[in-house]
Parts: structure tokens; C-alpha cells; sequence
């Protein structure tokens, strides 16, 4: 398990390993022969496939296994002793070879009025369901001092089961996977 607390409460913390087998198979077993779709992302407030910024397929889950949901929010809890936090979203997202996800942040400081969620997301949650590929590694920025870039995450979230938590706001990428395909659950936790 490791913190980072940077300037402006934001945060990047993770912990090792802490989903077991069992538990990444309940993932697994909701998401047997779903039907991905092309990602979106967001401009201007409306969603479009834009394959320059983000090449990968989601899918939206109805729910969670709550052993799943209770662990995250235990993870979470940690963080902020806020009562009102809970998960907002989630997704399952798999990038393919040649799959990636340019530099952005998951929390709009615009009002999004086809997605009112976005912009309530204060932490972004990512557990690791594979480590069977190649590239995919999901790096942080951080402005540590005015001015400067600070990456980290390169070795953060690399095992199966590992789950790492930051704030919503800081910018990050998932870079270009170059052999097999990355699978992540991807969720949101922010005051609804």
C-alpha cells in the first residue's frame, strides 16, 4: 500500500494485489459475453468516438458484486472520511493491441449536461483484471511545484488485482499497448 499526497488535497494511492482470484472472477463472470462498445470521450460537452485521443471498448456493468464495491469504498474511506462519497460509475474497459488513452483528467469542472456525473467525480478507482500484455502502462501527472511535470504510476497498478485511487482531476494516460490486451474495471467515486 502506498499514499501520495500532493498540492491541493489531490491524491494517487494504491495497494498491491488486494482483489483475490475469487474476486476477479465475479468481475469475469458479469462480463461474460457482453458486447464492448468503441469508447467515447467528451468534447464540448458531447460524446463522440474520437480514435486520435482514446482507441479502446467499454462496457457499462448494471452492478457490482458487493464484496467488490465494499472493498473499493474500505480502500476509499481511507482517503476522505467523507459519509456522502460513494461509486458513481464503472465500466469495464479493454484495450487491444495498438489501444490507448491520451492525456486527460476525468473530472470537468464544466457542468456536463449529458453526463451530470462527471462532474461530481472526486476519485477515480482502476483495479488491474489482467497482466498478460504488453506497453498499457497507466501514468500519472502530477504538478508537484509550479510549473514543473512530475509523472509517476509507471509502476503502480501492474498486477492482477492491484488497485490504484487518485483524484479525479489530475491528467493521466494510458499508453499504447503493444502485445495482448489490457482489461480494467474503471469506476468514479463522487457525491451523487
Amino acid at each position: 500500500m502506498s499514499l501520495i499526497e500532493l498540492p491541493n488535497r489531490k491524491v494517487i494511492y494504491s495497494n498491491q494485489n488486494l482483489f483475490s482470484e475469487g474476486d476477479l472472477s465475479s468481475i469475469y463472470s458479469s462480463i461474460e459475453n457482453s458486447l464492448f462498445a468503441f469508447s467515447e470521450v467528451y468534447d464540448n460537452n458531447k460524446k463522440v468516438f474520437s480514435p486520435e485521443e482514446r482507441k479502446s471498448l467499454s462496457y457499462r456493468l448494471d452492478s457490482l458484486p458487493s464484496q467488490i464495491t465494499d472493498t473499493i469504498m474500505a480502500e476509499v474511506s481511507k482517503l476522505s472520511p467523507d459519509p456522502y462519497l460513494k461509486i458513481i460509475d464503472w465500466q469495464i474497459i479493454k484495450y487491444p493491441t495498438g489501444g490507448y488513452f491520451k492525456l486527460h483528467q476525468d473530472k470537468s469542472e464544466q457542468p456536463n449536461i449529458n453526463n451530470p456525473k462527471v462532474s461530481n467525480r472526486c476519485f477515480t478507482f482502476v483495479v488491474l483484471l489482467n497482466n498478460d500484455f504488453e506497453g498499457g502502462k497507466l501514468v500519472l501527472h502530477a504538478e508537484l511545484n509550479q510549473g514543473s511535470n512530475y509523472c509517476v504510476g509507471l509502476s503502480l497498478c501492474k498486477n492482477r488485482g492491484d488497485l490504484i485511487i487518485f483524484s479525479s482531476e489530475l491528467f493521466h494516460e494510458v499508453q499504447k499497448i503493444t502485445k495482448g490486451t489490457r482489461l480494467t474495471l474503471v469506476g468514479w467515486i463522487g457525491i451523487n
